[in-house]
Formats: structure tokens, C-alpha cells, sequence
């Protein structure tokens, strides 16, 4: 057979298209999977309290380095937030809500750069870049702390403590980039405007690198609602009062009532939106707590690292009592339906 019969014999065969891109398609999907949950087990529990990776202590007296602010825009990776499994930054990011930011600090040869940040819910999440001769991947090792560096937040309050998650540091073509989440404690989030954050080490250098990191809250849209739900005795039960949607996450205000002697018990939620969207858990904040003869109550302030749908109408909140003893199995209580239109 001559080659211009092979060739016409080539151009001949119909290729399925469609079944062509779709495998290509699956595969792609398949390759960013695997590689999102290799990432994913560097990420040191997103949404739990870090140990001592990146350990966030009000501490005062620090002496800080001097940094310098850029007001140009800089660029950030845009597949960061998916590749380390950060819904509310993803989620910000798709809707144009993060701040870019140029603030450099430079100390014992280590350059650390304040690249965005953003600040939905009780949530504060910043990101940084960080250059240097003195970081590599042997010294982030061999650091100490699992994140490769030591972070502290100062507000001016001794002692108070702010819950933090980190990515630790991950290694990129210019260098290594971290994202850290900050959970704001306070009752009143409008007073926060500005972080001030101090690394103390990075990649096993001890020095300082200060940041005062801009906030702009995103508003929140809070709706009045009311709903109640509790055992026949009443000795457990709960009283919603209000919802406040953000761009990315969801806070659901609410009081519970436990039996006296019982406060390590709790009532755990399950929420749905008329759509059937599940509202995934983040952290709940006790924001006071009043023990009396016979009952404890908590106001509690609860954080979904989810929005809720623009076309949901009302939620379906499941609640269910978890008993702080071996072997008990959740109690169901009686589902409560809120109404999302005034």
C-alpha cells in the first residue's frame, strides 16, 4: 500500500468526536482530582484548630520589621483557593470579592509578601508569598511547626485567642505561597478593620515580619426568623433567632437549653435550603454561656462555609441531641422550617 492511499485511507476513518472530548474531559477531571486530594493532605484539617502549626497567640511587646506597601494590584494564582480545598475563598473568588495586596516584609534575608485577603462571616482568610535564599523545601522540614513558619495576632487584648487554620507553606515556580483563615471570636464583627499579624519564624529563621492586614467586611444581609424545637420535657431545646447570609458563608444565631450538669452535651444542626443544597459545617462559637438550678443556657453563633442559594425562599434545619457519654446514639428533634422572606 503507497503512502498517498495510506494517507487517504487515514482521512477516511470518522473519529466519534464527542466520545473523544468527553474521555478527554473524564481524564482531565480524574488528574485534578487525585492531584486536589494530594494537596488536601497537606492541609492540616482547613477549618479545625492548628496545634502548633500556625499557632495564633495575642502576645504584646513585639518588636516589628519595617514593611513597605505597594498599592498596585498583584496578580495571584487563581487556581489556589480549589487546589487547597477553600470553599469560602473559592467561592469569594468566582464573585470578585478578594482584595488583592502588595505589602512586603523583609527580615534576615526573607521576604514575605501579603498577597489578599477577604473577610465573609466570622472568616478573615489572608494569603502570602515567601522568597528568600534561606527557604527551601529542606528548611521548611526541618522548621519545626508542620506549617514551616510561626504566626501571632495582636489586638491589643492579653491572651485572648483567635482560631486559625493554615495550608503551610507550598512550594510554586517563585517561591512558596500559604493561605491562613482566622475566625473572628467577637460578638460584634464590625469592629475589626484592620489584622495586624506577625510571623516570628519562617522556614527555620527566627525574625520578624509585620503585617496590618486591610479589612473590608462583606455585608451581611441579617433576617429576623423564629423557630423552635425541643423534647417533650423541654429539658433540651432550641430557639432560632436570626440568619445572616453572606457571599460564601451562612451564620445562624441561636439559644439552646441543656439540663443542669449536662453543659458538654449538644444540639447539632443539619441544614437544608428549599432546593435541597446542604449547608456544609464549619465552627460554632459559644458567645455566652448562663448555668442555672436546673437548665444551662448557651447563645450560640454558628458559621456555614456555605451561601445560601439567591432563589432559596426558606431553610429546613435538623436538629439532633449528641449525649457526651459512651455509647449513646443522636436523638432526633423536631425539624424547624424558616421562612428567608420578609
Amino acid at each position: 500500500m503507497n503512502k498517498e492511499r495510506i494517507e487517504r485511507e487515514i482521512s477516511n476513518i470518522e473519529i466519534p468526536t464527542e466520545e473523544l472530548f468527553a474521555s478527554i474531559h473524564k481524564g482531565i477531571e480524574k488528574g485534578r482530582k487525585e492531584k486536589r486530594r494530594r494537596q488536601i493532605t497537606s492541609l492540616k484539617a482547613f477549618g479545625a484548630v492548628s496545634s502548633v502549626a500556625a499557632s495564633v497567640l495575642l502576645a504584646s511587646g513585639l518588636v516589628f520589621a519595617p514593611v513597605s506597601s505597594v498599592l498596585a494590584a498583584v496578580p495571584f494564582i487563581g487556581s489556589f483557593y480549589e487546589q487547597h480545598n477553600m470553599r469560602i475563598g473559592q467561592e469569594l473568588e468566582k464573585s470578585k470579592l478578594i482584595t488583592e495586596i502588595n505589602q512586603v516584609a523583609t527580615d534576615k534575608g526573607v521576604q514575605a509578601t501579603l498577597t489578599s485577603a477577604y473577610y465573609d462571616g466570622t472568616v478573615i482568610g489572608v494569603t502570602f508569598k515567601v522568597a528568600g535564599e534561606a527557604v527551601s523545601e529542606k528548611t521548611i522540614k526541618n522548621a519545626g511547626p508542620e506549617a514551616g513558619y510561626t504566626v501571632h495576632v495582636f489586638d491589643g487584648v492579653e491572651q485572648e485567642q483567635w482560631l486559625s487554620s493554615s495550608t503551610g507553606l507550598t512550594e510554586t515556580e517563585d517561591g512558596y505561597t500559604t493561605a491562613i483563615e482566622f475566625r473572628n471570636p467577637n460578638a460584634d464583627l464590625t469592629e475589626t478593620e484592620k489584622l495586624p499579624i506577625t510571623f516570628t519564624s519562617i522556614a527555620g529563621v527566627q525574625g520578624n515580619w509585620n503585617f496590618s492586614v486591610p479589612l473590608l467586611q462583606i455585608p451581611l444581609e441579617t433576617i429576623a426568623v423564629e423557630g423552635e424545637s425541643g423534647t417533650a420535657n423541654k429539658d433540651y431545646a432550641l430557639s432560632l433567632k436570626s440568619v445572616s447570609k453572606g457571599q460564601a458563608t451562612t451564620l445562624l444565631s441561636y439559644d439552646i437549653t441543656l439540663p443542669s450538669g449536662r453543659e458538654n452535651d449538644e444540639i447539632r444542626l443539619s441544614v437544608f435550603d428549599n432546593e435541597g443544597n446542604h449547608l456544609s459545617k464549619n465552627h460554632a462559637e459559644v458567645l455566652k454561656e448562663e448555668n442555672n438550678k436546673e437548665t444551662v443556657e448557651k447563645e450560640i453563633r454558628e458559621l456555614f462555609s456555605s451561601k445560601i442559594s439567591d432563589t432559596a425562599d426558606h431553610l429546613v434545619i435538623h436538629p439532633e441531641i449528641i449525649k457526651k457519654e459512651a455509647g449513646s446514639k443522636p436523638i432526633k428533634m423536631e425539624t424547624i422550617k424558616v421562612n428567608l422572606t420578609n
